[in-house]
């Protein structure tokens, strides 16, 4: 995926707007795709990092401090987390992601190992929606990826949108 196409998708276009602003960059201030495409070309080190800061940003962040004291102590044990992760679904979650078959049913895809927390990414099939395409109606259900982030010092966990869901199915380990 293009860098472009990730600011676009990640960033906000009010935080791009003031970065594209304050750096004078050539771009039309009312387009998020040009102002994505402007930023990526100009400064692609500014446009990466800007995306990793937004990366796990949601529109809701949940903190479920109460629902945690009843988790054993093992699983308030970073290290002994991420072994389960890597036994359950290999070093790969770690690395690159999985890329399991999706469904509405959220499934872990990657892992990411921040210093004192981790952060889960969970993927889905959203609610299908109809359009016309080549004159004929077609229905598609969007990909949707929401984040768990786990912070291990104190223990805590915070859902990024629509995890609540995922956590009262069991889904989460």
């Amino acid at each position: 995926m293009q860098l472009s196409d990730i600011l676009v998708m990640e960033v906000p276009s009010g935080a791009l707007k003031k970065i594209v602003k304050d750096r004078n960059i050539d771009a039309k201030l009312n387009s998020t795709e040009e102002m994505a495409k402007a930023l990526a070309s100009d400064n692609p080190e500014l446009g990466t990092s800007l995306a990793d800061e937004f990366k796990f940003a949601g529109s809701t962040s949940v903190n479920l401090n109460i629902a945690m004291s009843g988790i054993e102590s093992e699983w308030t044990q970073k290290e002994n987390f991420t072994r389960k992760l890597r036994e359950k679904f290999t070093d790969q979650i770690f690395e690159g992601g999985i890329r399991p078959t999706l469904d509405k049913k959220p499934k872990l895809i990657r892992a990411y190992d921040l210093n004192d927390k981790l952060v889960l990414a969970f993927s889905f099939l959203g609610t299908a929606r109809r359009f016309l395409e080549n004159f004929q109606i077609v229905s598609r259900s969007p990909q949707m990826v929401e984040y768990v982030i786990i912070h291990f010092a104190p223990f805590a966990v915070e859902v990024k949108h629509h995890m609540i869901g995922i956590l009262h199915s069991g889904i989460l380990l």
